[in-house]
């Protein structure tokens, strides 16, 4: 044993036989985590030590090691790995897991206040892949918050979500466990009608005491991503029970609501609205489908986030198929790489009347064939909706080769056409031969020579559309796409066909905005209304024992 500092009496030291205690980096209300080398391997390591008073609770201790069990049987990359589980000399329990640079997502929005969405949905991404692994192995972590989900980042700048802390995981048993404890009494760790966890991050029937099953973690991914892009949770309260309470009987309030100046599309905010859904039935039935629907929105296309996953590999890693998400250029309407709001617009290639036809043409709805892609998660199925594969794209294609290269070779034909041959020469140098009269009409059939196919002709429709913008009330300016386009309301606005855009009103302190896809003249009425104040900014929690419960109370 090397000489102890005053401070601590196990940093120095060398415990369980091969774990050299370096440094403590952190404590809370069960126990301190501490730096360790493995001295065989000289592999730095975390190790989590119980506290002292609790070694003799058998139902904490029991917890602690689940703890272990839980991450040992998911193994995979964005879950924790816990290798090892014992008892020092002192009496204490301990717990040996991989040492991670980095800081948690709490740490993270607390110098941040919220995430945008190229930022924040890779790591929900990532959280998904994690807890479907787990609950492909019977495993719910019944306590999801930005304190257990851990940002680590590597060498190369590579971000790494790890999952944490399984204490208060439920545990479906194996085949063998099950038929093993069921020849002996047994006594439940955690009994229907018992409350475990977070509450601001409880799903309804979790507050209640009622089963939790898989749906619960999902309820509270949907709570994280609210407080990712808005700062702040969707229930707080004085109490234990009265944050329970909201969960059960208050519907979540609108994100903007809380946070004027969010900046998401409705396709997310749907997303995250229905992860919320009180009723389990009604949300995301698993992660797999939460994952799908994130990836299939315009931050998650233009992101290039890959939702549907085909295979997860013993390393976890997903394969994709390949009618897979691909990124949308559309997307860049709602969202840059900043995560800032994307006009439409700019500087490109001129066409012609005839090109631009073409790609009107395009962009018309057409039938084609139904692909399907399948979400596999960790071992969890879930089907994404048919998606219509339009053909359009080749004939638009050759359209435009057709225009383009074909006036080219008119032109080079006119300007350099090839020398006539001498024969050709002689024939223009002749008199010209008087041709003789046509034959009689005679009652056989005149058999006309095979014309050469061409293409049918484009029928081009009316290139612009015009917008009669109408406010609520009138006067307000008019933006398009970001873009000021008329001073005052009652207003027109000019688009092409089938153009996708987001007009924007303003009137002093009052906005309106409304999508239109311009496919005929029409009256586009936008209401404004004025900015919703933001709800004050939840107070920073801390976990607390309260007896053998563990709770969040503000920070001291």
């Amino acid at each position: 044993m090397q000489s102890q500092p005053s401070g601590d009496p196990l940093v120095g030291t060398t415990v369980a036989g091969r774990y050299k205690v370096i440094k403590l980096l952190g404590e809370g209300g069960m126990g301190q985590v501490y730096l360790a080398e493995h001295s065989a391997i000289e592999k730095r390591i975390a190790l989590k030590v119980l506290r002292a008073e609790y070694a003799h609770k058998g139902e904490i201790v029991t917890r602690f090691q689940q703890e272990a069990i839980s991450a040992s049987r998911i193994k995979h990359p964005n879950v924790l790995d816990v290798f090892d589980f014992g008892q020092l000399e002192n009496g204490c329990f301990y717990l040996a897991m991989e040492f991670l640079e980095g800081n948690d997502l709490a740490d993270e929005l607390s110098r941040s206040r919220v995430l945008t969405p190229p930022r924040a949905l890779p790591i929900a991404m990532q959280i998904c892949r994690a807890l479907s692994a787990a609950h492909a192995k019977g495993v719910v972590h019944r306590d999801m918050k930005p304190e257990n989900v851990f940002l680590q980042r590597t060498g190369d700048g590579e971000e790494i979500v790890k999952i944490v802390d399984f204490g208060i995981a439920q545990l479906k048993p194996s085949a063998e466990e099950a038929q093993a404890e069921s020849t002996k009494p047994h006594r439940r760790l955690t009994r229907t009608g018992m409350i475990f966890g977070t509450p601001e991050y409880m799903a309804p029937e979790q507050a209640s005491g009622k089963h939790a099953d898989l749906r619960c973690d999902v309820y509270a991914v949907g709570i994280i991503l609210f407080e990712l892009f808005t700062g702040a949770v969707p229930f707080t309260g004085e109490t234990f029970l009265g944050v329970l309470t909201r969960h059960l009987n208050d519907v979540p309030p609108p994100m903007r609501a809380v946070y004027p100046d969010l900046q998401i599309s409705d396709e997310l905010d749907g997303v995250v609205q229905r992860a919320l859904a009180k009723d389990p039935n009604d949300r995301y039935q698993n992660m797999n489908e939460l994952a799908a629907a994130l990836a299939a929105t315009p931050e998650g296309q233009y992101a290039g986030l890959r939702g549907p996953y085909s295979h997860v590999g013993g390393d976890g890693r997903g394969s994709f198929l390949p009618g897979a998400v691909s990124p949308n250029p559309t997307a860049q309407q709602f969202v840059n790489k900043a995560g800032t709001p994307q006009p439409s617009g700019g500087a490109g290639p001129v066409l012609t009347d005839a090109a631009r036809a073409a790609v009107t043409l395009a962009r018309q709805p057409t039938g084609g064939v139904e692909s399907r892609a399948e979400t596999q998660l960790g071992g969890e199925v879930a089907t994404r909706p048919p998606v219509k594969s339009s053909r359009a794209g080749p004939v638009v294609a050759a359209l435009l080769g057709v225009l383009v290269l074909g006036g080219g070779a008119a032109a080079f034909m006119l300007r350099s056409g090839p020398a006539p041959s001498a024969s050709a020469q002689a024939k223009a140098d002749a008199p010209p031969v008087t041709p003789e009269p046509p034959p009689a009409a005679s009652s056989a059939p005149v058999v006309a020579p095979p014309v050469p196919s061409s293409p049918p002709p484009v029928t081009v429709a009316t290139s612009e559309v015009k917008l009669e913008v109408v406010t609520d009330p009138p006067g307000a300016k008019v933006l398009k796409n970001g873009f000021q386009v008329c001073d005052a309301s009652p207003c027109q606005v000019n688009a092409t066909v089938n153009e996708a855009l987001e007009l924007l009103a303003q009137k002093d302190a009052m906005t309106g905005k409304a999508k239109v896809l311009a496919q005929k003249d029409q009256t586009v009425t936008i209401k404004l209304a004025a900015p919703v104040k933001a709800a004050p900014a939840a107070p920073r929690m801390c976990e607390v024992m309260v007896g053998d419960l563990k709770v969040l109370r503000p920070c001291q």
